[in-house]
């Protein structure tokens, strides 16, 4: 698996496609580089409501393009995604 954190310009990049952040976010954001895509994941928490998930969002770093955006539960269902992560063929 050809997973890293993402570099200053990866982020750079993420932000140029999507520069909007999630109103439910805290703030608690990780940058991930595999192949040609940034995924950028949330820990979204709300202690008063009593959600607790991760959002997922890929950007394909070579064409600009936003992908997808994709919910989980765990650290390692992120794992999970980004190791099997393809795009899918239009």
């Amino acid at each position: 698996m050809n997973l890293r954190e993402a570099s200053k310009e990866d982020i750079r990049i993420f932000r140029k496609v999507i520069p909007n952040r999630n109103i439910l976010s805290n703030g608690n954001i990780t940058f991930y580089i595999k192949d040609n895509y940034i995924f950028e994941i949330d820990n979204i928490r709300d202690s008063y409501a009593g959600i607790n998930f991760y959002g997922i969002t890929v950007v394909n770093k070579e064409t600009f393009k936003y992908i997808e955006s994709e919910t989980v539960n765990t650290f390692n269902e992120i794992i999970d995604y980004i190791t099997n992560y393809k795009e899918e063929e239009e």
